[in-house]
């Protein structure tokens, strides 16, 4: 389940450009963005259409994890935040999304390929 560990890895270290509340902020509305965009889906065909959208999602987020790790190098002595309540459900929603996204024939794979042109390997 790589999908869900790295959503998990985005809520578990998303900080902020100027602090870690910004940066995790910044993570949820990345992953609102992309629940939206997958929630509009509806079969394969329109999974195929939204191809590039979600390209542009994925990347954006993995820009985001990028920035985190660079922050907190930076900032060594930096705590990592606490997941909430909402971090579990935001997680919880975009892993549903994810998986019903998955059960249309081809589903998985046509995810898998979106992930490597994200260059998400």
């Amino acid at each position: 389940m790589w999908i869900l560990f790295f959503f998990l890895q985005i809520l578990l270290t998303s900080c902020g450009p100027s602090c870690p509340e910004d940066y995790k902020e910044l993570g949820k509305q990345k992953t609102r963005r992309l629940i939206v965009e997958l929630q509009k889906i509806q079969n394969r065909d329109q999974l195929i259409d939204a191809e590039s959208t979600l390209i542009g999602c994925y990347k954006d987020i993995a820009e985001l994890m990028t920035a985190v790790e660079k922050y907190y190098k930076a900032h060594p002595n930096e705590l990592s935040l606490e997941l909430t309540n909402q971090d579990h459900e935001l997680s919880d929603k975009l892993r549903l999304e994810i998986l019903r996204i998955c059960r249309f024939d081809g589903g998985q794979e046509i995810i898998d390929n979106i992930r490597i042109k994200a260059n998400l390997n």
